[in-house]
């Protein structure tokens, strides 16, 4: 069909009622993607016209000629097709949202879009059940366990479904998790939690028939990698996996919780070496006379859980004689303890960051966290304890009364908080008042700038509601209250300041980068629509609020979830590893100008951490999701 053809089309529609007269033009040839292209471009254009009762009527046309010409083409690229239909599907639903009132008058508008976008979905559908491809998209595509295991919990029996040979999902990923072990170790892990998650789901289920065949196709995988004593010494941790998959499957075995077990499976480390615990006496204690830092007699307090142990922040805030405002937002320095190159900051490094647990496992003091340094650094010498003094980095902001920035400087200090309170003392404080009135003054401040903070920056809704899910106390909180909203703001300028100076000034940096998939969004739209026919369903619609990539370390990017062009993380250097290398930069880049060399060093260092930083923050949310499943289950 060329170009004549197609615009003969577009001018007259398809108003043969005979079949094949109306498809004569569709002969035994392939039609190229270039003609798909110039069809697609008009039914655009059709849908541009509306309302127009014939232009819905002509695209109804194409849309089954598009289905023919799929049965006949060999040579079409269907992912382009599906992407293109994906398109036009959004632009329907535009056009339905800004066309409310035309329906409310026509309803036959509504019902014929409607119609058309049901087309689409049966354009993009093949023989694969739609739930099998539903759960795989979620697996292969979007890659995230906390939204897969959201997702089984809206609809639980997916775990059972099966692909277009009549092969259940479990037989599909255990044959990818294969595959990683001699392809792509990177997705060994990953895989694992996939299985497990779906093993120990309640609504899995296998017949006798399917659990012999499931086990005998693992026992020949198990054969092929144990067949000499060097693959079995090479794959000792994938044999214990299948084997204790195999009871899983028999359900004949209970296996008993071994954390260190399961922290080495992942690489991660429990214990501090002794030559490591040894540094920690020789921590410099904050000297006031130290010429490289400047000591500061502001007014600051902490605000943080009740529990906390490693305060790595305090607060300042006064009002200027000119109206504006001074916030004084201060994080404790670990290179003020140790030199970047310490094996102890490597360490830290290698640890990406501290691991939250829901139960603790260490008897002597009671605590659920895995630090990136060892307690008594991290908790005693590091931690902004009140009324101790302590290394730190002072980042200052002058705020006028509409939340702009005016003046900002970053500075090397020694600080003394003057009170940790909690997130409740605050509220209590901010609702009604305290004796302390140089406390009140500091927490009235910080309310008003606040304030100010929230009219400029506005992270996305869906972003909002991913992180209010989220249960990892290191990573930024988004709160919609009083004293939460106070630390979420404060911490959130900084970072985007940090990371603005670098960008501004092209030195290398460590970006927090965060980015949404349109084409993922819409696919994930387009399977909830198609599979609800049942109203308990519906509330799996929240997953199209929190399905979205998660951050990741990088050398550029922005961060679409907080709307910033530029952010980093920096606020909290005793908990997370990218904090360090931040405040390593500022060393570098900030407080002196830097040479060539320092720059290329910097730039290498970055980009080495970076892949480092990126694989070891996967392995542990793989770490946390297993213990989630067999130590937290066990202890109830």
């Amino acid at each position: 069909m060329n170009t004549l053809e197609i615009s003969n089309i577009q001018k007259q529609g398809f108003k043969s009622k005979n079949k094949a007269e109306k498809y004569s033009y569709l002969n035994d040839k392939n039609i190229s993607s270039e003609e798909i292209k110039k069809l697609l471009l008009i039914i655009k254009k059709e849908l541009n016209n509306f309302p127009n009762k014939n232009s819905l009527v002509n695209i109804k046309n194409y849309l089954s000629y598009l289905k023919e010409v799929l049965a006949k083409s060999s040579i079409i690229d269907k992912n382009y097709l599906t992407h293109q239909l994906l398109k036009i599907y959004q632009l329907i639903d535009q056009i339905i949202l800004e066309n409310k009132n035309i329906f409310i008058n026509n309803e036959y508008f509504l019902v014929q879009l409607q119609s058309i976008q049901e087309e689409i979905l049966n354009l993009s559908e093949n023989t694969t059940s739609k739930q099998f491809k539903f759960i795989n998209f979620l697996i292969e595509d979007l890659r995230n366990l906390e939204y897969i295991e959201l997702t089984l919990s809206k609809l639980p029996n997916i775990v059972n479904t099966r692909d277009s040979n009549d092969e259940p999902l479990i037989v599909n990923l255990i044959k990818r998790y294969f595959l990683s072990i001699e392809e792509d170790k990177n997705n060994k892990f990953y895989y694992e939690n996939i299985i497990s998650l779906i093993i120990s789901q309640k609504s899995f289920k296998l017949n006798f028939k399917e659990k012999e065949n499931l086990v005998k196709i693992i026992y020949n995988f198990l054969y092929k990698i144990s067949i000499t004593k060097k693959e079995i010494k090479k794959h000792q941790q994938e044999i214990n996996f299948l084997k204790n998959l195999i009871n899983s499957i028999k359900n004949t075995e209970k296996q008993k919780f071994d954390l260190k077990a399961l922290a080495t499976k992942y690489k991660i480390e429990i214990d501090f070496k002794d030559y490591l615990m040894s540094k920690i006496p020789f921590a410099t204690i904050p000297d006031s006379a130290d010429t490289e830092r400047v000591y500061v007699d502001d007014y600051l307090i902490s605000i943080d859980k009740k529990s906390t142990l490693e305060i790595d922040d305090a607060l300042s805030c006064k009002k200027l004689e000119n109206g504006n405002y001074l916030l004084g937002v201060h994080i404790a320095s670990v290179l003020g303890y140790f030199n970047y190159n310490d094996s102890i900051i490597n360490e830290a490094l290698n640890r990406a960051k501290t691991i939250y647990l829901k139960k603790g496992h260490n008897k002597e003091i009671d605590s659920s966290i895995i630090p990136i340094f060892s307690y008594k650094f991290s908790t005693e010498i590091a931690s902004l304890r009140p009324n101790e003094p302590k290394y730190a980095r002072s980042y200052y902001f002058e705020i006028d009364n509409e939340g702009n920035i005016i003046n900002e400087k970053f500075i090397k200090t020694i600080i003394k908080s003057k009170r940790m309170l909690d997130f409740n003392e605050t509220n209590k404080i901010l609702e009604k008042g305290c004796d302390d009135d140089r406390l009140l003054e500091v927490i009235t401040n910080l309310k008003t700038v606040t304030e100010f903070l929230e009219n400029k920056f506005k992270p996305t809704k869906i972003y909002e509601k991913v992180k209010d899910q989220l249960d990892d106390f290191s990573d930024l909180r988004i709160k919609r209250k009083g004293a939460e909203k106070i630390v979420y703001y404060a911490t959130l300028l900084t970072g985007n300041k940090v990371a603005e100076y670098f960008a501004n000034n092209k030195y290398p940096f460590l970006y927090r980068v965060h980015g949404l998939s349109e084409e993922n969004y819409l696919k994930l739209q387009m399977f909830l629509k198609d599979i609800y026919h049942d109203t308990k369903y519906k509330k799996l619609e929240e997953l199209v609020e929190t399905i979205i990539p998660k951050g990741l370390y990088a050398m550029s990017g922005n961060h679409q979830g907080l709307n910033l062009d530029h952010y980093c993380h920096c606020t909290s250097c005793i908990r997370r590893a990218p904090d360090i290398i931040v405040e390593h930069a500022l060393d570098i880049c900030y407080h002196k100008q830097p040479s060539d060399k320092e720059l290329f060093l910097l730039e290498e260092e970055i980009s080495k951490r970076i892949t480092l930083l990126n694989s070891k923050m996967t392995s542990i949310d793989c770490f946390k999701n297993e213990y989630k499943r067999t130590y937290q289950k066990k202890r109830k």
